[in-house]
């Protein structure tokens, strides 16, 4: 009869097995590029301080737990490590997990450039992933390629053959789903490599394929929350981007300052200023636009009264008629040859009400007046005869 508290011996032999099971989780321990073999640090727990490698050493084994969370960039306290491996496109990269407990959800590999630092000054928040190798469930079977891990088999992934040189970090992760039914679930196991990538590749990550941790995940995501992931038939989404083709060209250079680009419109000449009008020797004097002085407002000006023609005696009116002919003719040639002013002025009024206006004499009536005598003097003759 055994005690209250007494146990078979087989449930005391699988309760510390499935203890140990259920605490132990996993880090990559080490990485083999084209042969070459790089040891890792185990989990400093706090206290222990990395030794050279090129593998960044976490806090301990546990999962992260939250897409949003920093620690998923490159697992729990992650620190820089102190050495960087060389590497080649094309050089496939094999991650040894030790001994793996899980069975159930994806293995992600993705790479992010330094920059012109070197990795080992690197800091990962900063960085900018692109992807570069997924595995899910094998083809045509209910089976899931993390499985081959608890066997001892490594995590794969091949750098791409068209990438460029330079620094990178190289970021690969197992995304548990045992757990995974509702939001919250998924557990995160990322780990980093620092890389020094060589040979003469060209290809860069387009815009569009570069993704930031945390942000590349959201919890909700179908292939974080997967409830039916042990169903047969069972399809998986894979989270994050999708692999990069690494189209791009690189950095682009800082656009040049832009120059005014050309106009179809011609600008039009500017108007010269306008020369002031200078009137012509000989033209008539423009009147002024003030109206001169005058007694009487608004006054109507009367035409100038004709000059008064000189009569001759009147002992012959038939030759006076004559006479007086001339020197009508005489006096209009001689207003032609000078013109008389376009202008009057007034300047009193008389008492019978007749405007008084000051004239100019034309000067053709001196001429007049000698021309008169000599014909008064032939018509005096003429008479006498």
């Amino acid at each position: 009869m055994h005690g209250p508290l007494a146990l078979p011996l087989s449930l005391l032999l699988v309760v510390p097995l499935f203890l140990s099971s259920a605490n132990a989780h996993g880090i990559v321990q080490s990485i083999t590029i084209n042969g070459r073999y790089h040891a890792g640090n185990q989990p400093n727990q706090g206290f222990r301080a990395p030794g050279p490698s090129v593998i960044r050493q976490v806090q301990d084994t546990n999962p992260v737990k939250g897409s949003y969370n920093p620690a998923i960039i490159c697992g729990t306290n992650a620190g820089r490590a102190t050495q960087v491996a060389e590497a080649y496109p094309g050089e496939e990269v094999l991650f040894n997990w030790g001994t793996w407990p899980h069975n159930t959800g994806p293995i992600i590999t993705y790479m992010a450039s330094c920059g012109q630092t070197g990795c080992d000054q690197f800091n990962a928040a900063n960085a900018r992933w692109f992807k570069i190798a997924q595995v899910g469930k094998k083809q045509g079977s209910y089976d899931w390629h993390q499985n081959d891990l608890r066997s001892g088999a490594p995590g794969r992934a091949v750098i791409p053959r068209n990438l460029a040189p330079g620094n990178y970090l190289i970021r690969h992760e197992i995304i548990a789903l045992h757990l995974a039914s509702t939001v919250g679930g998924a557990e995160f196991y990322p780990s980093c490599s620092q890389l020094r990538v060589g040979g003469q590749g060209t290809g860069y990550p387009a815009e569009n394929e570069l993704v930031s941790f945390p942000g590349a995940y959201y919890d909700e995501h179908p292939g974080l929350v997967v409830p039916g992931v042990f169903e047969v038939g069972f399809q998986y989404q894979f989270p994050g981007p999708a692999i990069a083709q690494l189209g791009g060209s690189g950095p682009a250079p800082a656009p040049a300052p832009q120059q005014p680009s050309p106009t179809t419109q011609q600008a039009k000449p500017t108007p010269k200023p306008e020369e002031p009008y200078i009137p012509p020797i000989n033209a008539a004097p423009i009147p002024s636009a003030s109206p001169s002085p005058s007694p009487v407002k608004n006054a109507p000006i009367s035409p100038a009264p004709p000059a008064s023609t000189p009569t001759a005696p009147r002992r012959c009116k038939k030759r006076n008629s004559k006479r007086s002919i001339k020197f009508v003719t005489v006096k209009a040639e001689a207003e032609q040859a000078q013109p008389t002013p376009h202008y009057v002025e007034p300047i009193a009024i008389s008492k019978r009400g007749v405007e008084v206006v000051d004239v100019p004499a034309p000067a053709g009536i001196a001429v007049a007046k000698r021309h008169h005598s000599r014909v008064m003097k032939r018509l005096a003759a003429a008479h006498s005869h």
